[in-house]
């Protein structure tokens, strides 16, 4: 039988549960936990799905996969879209269903800060409103000097409906990519 060790303290699980990408979202500073994160790309081409939630800005297809793609800003009650610009990005994160299946996901973020540490006596405890949290994707308050980053819990972003809307666009895309009838056929982001 085989042990394999972790020899470098960058592997250690502990080390990688405090470091978090940062990024903004109508002029706030967020954060997720770089475990969940598994590239950031520049935004492209989205091909929209209809009767979807309007945060669901539709599908793209990154290298042969496709992927969802919601607006953060637009998600937390925004009545505009992020604008495009030359900064904005899709951050595409790995999403837990309670299943356990996963999949991925793109976040619409205006801008990327850093990849950052932050200890847990950084983080204060999110908002308590009317006797219990209200906002239940936020883990806590990373804070740094007069700046505050709002923590989030990737799997606990979308409703459980939301996240089967999801499940079922990348679905229907799978099952129809070889055929013309695919909704990204025609674009493709490298």
């Amino acid at each position: 039988m085989t042990t394999i060790e972790t020899a470098h303290p960058k592997c250690n699980s502990m080390y990688n549960d405090n470091k978090y990408l940062t990024f903004e979202v109508s002029g706030q500073t967020y954060g997720i936990q770089t475990k969940c994160i598994r590239e950031v790309v520049p935004h492209g081409a989205i091909s929209q799905v209809p009767d979807v939630p309007c945060f669901l800005l539709g599908v793209t297809n990154l290298r042969h996969e496709i992927i969802a793609i919601v607006d953060l800003q637009l998600l937390f009650g925004a009545d505009k879209p992020t604008e495009n610009d030359s900064k904005t990005c899709f951050i595409i994160a790995n999403l837990t269903h309670s299943d356990g299946t996963s999949q991925s996901i793109g976040l619409v973020a205006r801008r990327i800060y850093s990849a950052r540490r932050i200890l847990p006596d950084e983080i204060d405890a999110p908002p308590i409103v009317g006797g219990h949290q209200q906002i239940h994707y936020i883990t806590g308050l990373g804070k740094d000097n007069d700046q505050v980053t709002i923590l989030l819990d990737i799997d606990r972003l979308l409703e459980p409906e939301d996240k089967a809307i999801v499940a079922a666009i990348k679905s229907h895309e799978n099952s129809s990519e070889s055929g013309s009838q695919s909704l990204t056929a025609s674009h493709s982001n490298e």
